[in-house]
């Protein structure tokens, strides 16, 4: 199992070549590679597979669908949510990238009692640090598209959460990967299998993947304001934008 820390995250290092860290990080997380647990980086995109894929409309898992397009003999069914989030451009992100890439789309309402008192859910609080919390979330998400999986002879569920996520949200950590990948095998009785390729990766990586697709990191939104572009002043925006900033140095 992969360690945390990884020796490819190499911010700190600008005047390497772009080639350099795209390529040690496609070794850790590419189509090659065969190593790794089921929930982690590279297994998944060596083999042909039908996947749930989460996702959100933002640059996480806006890249992570791109990435699974590059596979041969290779379905996708994206699954979003309306949870009440004040981000509802998110949706319309998903939406736009689904319809440009050919993939089917379902939007799931779901009973906005679930997610209240989060700043994302109409709090009036600050959308920065564990205020953006919304909790249990990606549990229901995740458990939504095993079943969402199941109904259709889908063999995977994927999500976009990376190393970047795990520092403030509790459900991107490794340890609940690993907890919903055995609820999930259990669920279905070994029929599907959870994936978080981005799982030991920071965002400034996936930055620089998605521009390898020739896609517009604009044409995502990540701000929890739901501002496009982005507010630039919310957690979302900050951390994307840092992650902009280092990849443009290599």
């Amino acid at each position: 199992m992969a360690k945390s820390g990884s020796k490819y995250r190499n911010e700190s290092s600008p005047n390497r070549s772009l080639d350099y860290f795209v390529s040690a990080w496609v070794r850790r997380c590419g189509a090659s590679s065969e190593s790794g647990t089921a929930f982690r980086a590279g297994k998944p995109f060596s083999k042909p597979m039908n996947v749930v894929l989460l996702l959100s409309g933002g640059t996480d898992s806006v890249t992570l669908l791109y990435r699974f397009l590059q596979g041969k003999r290779r379905r996708i069914h994206a699954l979003a949510f309306d949870y009440g989030q004040t981000h509802q451009a998110e949706l319309r992100a998903a939406r736009h990238h689904c319809a440009r890439a050919g993939v089917p789309i379902t939007i799931c309402e779901m009973p906005t009692e679930l997610f209240r008192g989060s700043a994302l859910t109409g709090s009036d609080i600050e959308p920065k640090g564990e205020a953006t919390i919304v909790p249990n979330r990606n549990a229901v998400f995740i458990m939504a598209a095993a079943a969402l999986a199941m109904q259709i002879g889908y063999t995977a569920v994927a999500i976009g959460c990376n190393r970047d996520d795990a520092e403030t949200y509790p459900d991107c950590r490794p340890q609940f990967i690993e907890a919903m990948q055995e609820a999930i095998r259990l669920a279905s009785g070994g029929k599907i299998n959870l994936f978080a390729p981005f799982l030991d990766v920071p965002k400034t990586y996936i930055v620089t993947e998605l521009k390898q697709y020739g896609v517009d990191v604009e044409s995502t939104v990540s701000c929890y304001r739901g501002e496009v572009p982005g507010c630039g002043c919310c957690g979302a925006c900050i951390a994307r934008d840092r992650a902009i900033s280092y990849a443009s140095q290599w």
